[in-house]
């Protein structure tokens, strides 16, 4: 059995800078003539980047969606830099056991494609990302998870199973979305949420670390 192990890019791989981001957001807004104020919170933490964004506009405004969107990517592309990002601890143990054993992996996470990319760039992560499935298409990250089969498969040319797939994170939502489609859901605590908050949510498996995945396979 093949396993496609498929992580959760902010709080579980990298943290971005909340000041940065609060600005970056900032600026995408005013760009977008749009009122708002920006606060750091929980309740964004597991959410797609489509979801938080529609939020700040009408739902049947896309166009002015569009435009926000374009503004938030043009941003990030341009002014995220190295300094802002960093790997969580865990991580290159984490990358050393996919590269020694084989394996096969990629990104699951609600980050736009070209703004998730750059963070990844900026922190160092110590891999090329050949696969990911990322936050432009669906509002919903159990729609987001459920997409990743079709496109798995495409990738890899390999048909998964449902049981194959492996979702790592550090919220709720990571979890909830494995739960939903069959996958094995590994939550870590390096986020916004506690051991026992993450417990709460019944993960197949909860670690501290990244570095504590290969022992669970």
């Amino acid at each position: 059995m093949q396993k496609l192990f498929l992580f959760d890019l902010d709080g579980t791989v990298l943290k971005v800078q909340n000041t940065i981001m609060a600005a970056i957001v900032d600026k995408s807004l005013t760009i977008s003539g749009l009122e708002h104020e920006i606060k750091s919170e929980k309740k964004f933490a597991g959410r797609t980047d489509k979801d938080i964004f529609y939020s700040f506009v009408d739902a049947e405004n896309h166009e002015r969606y569009h435009q926000l969107k374009e503004a938030y990517i043009q941003l990030m592309l341009n002014e995220l830099k190295p300094e802002h990002v960093s790997l969580i601890s865990g991580v290159q143990e984490a990358c050393h056991w996919l590269v020694d054993s084989n394996l096969t992996w990629g990104l699951l996470t609600g980050n736009y494609e070209r703004s998730g990319l750059q963070k990844v760039r900026c922190s160092g992560f110590p891999l090329p990302v050949s696969f990911g499935v990322f936050g432009d298409e669906y509002a919903h990250r159990n729609h987001l998870a459920a997409s990743s089969l079709a496109k798995a498969e495409a990738h890899f040319g390999h048909a998964f199973l449902p049981e194959e797939l492996v979702i790592i994170g550090d919220t709720p939502k990571d979890i909830e979305c494995a739960k939903v489609n069959g996958f094995i859901s590994v939550a870590v605590s390096t986020g916004g949420y506690s051991k026992e908050e993450l417990f709460a949510c019944k993960p197949d498996f909860l670690i501290e670390s990244l570095s504590e995945l290969p022992a669970l396979f």
